[in-house]
């Protein structure tokens, strides 16, 4: 059963941080400090109750999901590690051309993937071409990208995986989230998945990460996906439990 006051700790965080969004990026007066004090209100009223779930409020939070995120290098075709990026919404609009930092003589473009449902990187250097698909197993990856354009989602309990011992040095690759204003403020912070490993953990290829992450229309993650020798299709998988905040409620 939740702990009330763990909740309202929890809860007065995110109130604190609509409220900052809102005064960061000059929303309407007091729109989303209401907001975010109607989902404490209601929340507080649940946990007195005993619920044993998050449920959606009108106004403030719609729910929360379960979210496993794929990103797959399908090939290694060159030699260089190669940068993604997730979420973005705001980027996502002019191909991430502004922040993805690719290595020397290699372009990227960005679009659908062919399954119309998915996110697909195109990397080339000369002749040589390789591919990286950003992929969720519960929605199309499109969807997702999309509703972090239109609210706040707020991602915990994250684990992040890979499929086998030999895929191992993707662990060692840094985690950068990043905020950038389209005024121009721009702030980062970066970790690498390898530092959270425990030495009690008998699972390889499963790391827990302590970290609550918020993602909107101006925050987003940059992935490096590593060229792992001898493996066809590399894959970095992020688990996350995400809740969402509509700010336009």
């Amino acid at each position: 059963m939740y702990n009330p006051n763990d909740i309202a700790s929890q809860l007065l965080g995110n109130a604190y941080e609509l409220s900052s969004y809102e005064m960061e990026n000059h929303a309407e007066p007091m729109r989303l400090s209401k907001a975010a004090g109607t989902y404490l209100s209601a929340q507080a009223r649940t946990a007195q109750a005993g619920a044993q779930s998050v449920v959606g409020v009108t106004g403030a939070s719609k729910g929360g999901a379960q979210f496993n995120i794929d990103v797959t290098r399908n090939s290694s075709n060159l030699a260089a590690n190669l940068p993604v990026i997730l979420w973005g919404f705001y980027e996502y609009q002019s191909s991430y051309t502004q922040v993805l930092t690719l290595p020397s003589g290699i372009t990227c473009s960005v679009a659908a993937a062919p399954n119309k449902t998915d996110l697909r990187f195109t990397y080339t250097d000369g002749e040589d071409t390789d591919t990286i698909d950003v992929v969720c197993q519960e929605l199309p990856y499109l969807n997702l990208l999309t509703a972090s354009g239109r609210g706040l989602i707020e991602l915990s309990k994250i684990r992040v995986s890979v499929p086998a011992d030999t895929q191992l040095i993707q662990f060692n690759q840094k985690l950068e989230t990043n905020r950038r204003s389209m005024f121009g403020k721009s702030s980062s912070d970066s970790i690498v998945p390898q530092a959270f490993k425990s030495e009690m953990q008998q699972q390889n290829t499963i790391i827990s990460l302590p970290v609550t992450y918020v993602i909107d229309e101006e925050r987003f993650m940059r992935v490096t996906m590593a060229k792992v020798t001898g493996v066809a299709a590399p894959t970095f998988s992020l688990a996350c439990f995400a809740r969402f905040f509509d700010k336009r409620a």
